[in-house]
């Protein structure tokens, strides 16, 4: 007998998710895969000055109505910047993304002196209308 089939069907089932059924909700839910974009921090690191470079944001619509963006708002500092989207509708169950930029323009070294912003996500979310995405990011030298 050969473990090969078992394996191999252990795996697919394991990059399948198997029986974890995501909740569906009666109006439109925005969920983002995450709450932060720290361009480099999360792994102890940054941008280098003057170079930019970009990070991408999943929007999932987890209703069962259509989730509409009506804007998505960028604060903060200067060295950010995003795609111009300003308003789309996401279909059930469906998912767009974001895209955000960030460009350096000096050194910094520590919390204190990093860059920061927020991406604020406007739409007719029942439970987040007002979803916030915090922006971090660090200058390293070249």
């Amino acid at each position: 007998m050969s473990l090969r089939p078992v394996l191999l069907g252990s795996i697919l089932c394991l990059l399948a998710g198997c029986g974890q059924e995501q909740q569906i909700y009666d109006n439109p839910h925005l969920i983002t895969d995450r709450d932060s974009l720290g361009f480099g921090l999360e792994y102890n690191s940054g941008a280098f000055v003057g170079t930019e470079v970009s990070d991408t944001l999943r929007i999932d619509n987890r209703g069962s109505q259509n989730l509409v963006i009506s804007s998505v708002e960028l604060t903060g500092d200067a060295v950010f910047r995003k795609d111009n989207v300003t308003s789309t509708t996401i279909a059930p169950l469906k998912y767009a993304f974001q895209v955000v930029y960030f460009k350096p323009t000096k050194v910094t070294s520590s919390e204190a002196d990093d860059f920061k912003g927020q991406l604020v996500i406007h739409s007719n979310s029942e439970t987040d209308p007002d979803k916030v995405i915090t922006l971090r990011g660090r200058g390293v030298k070249p």
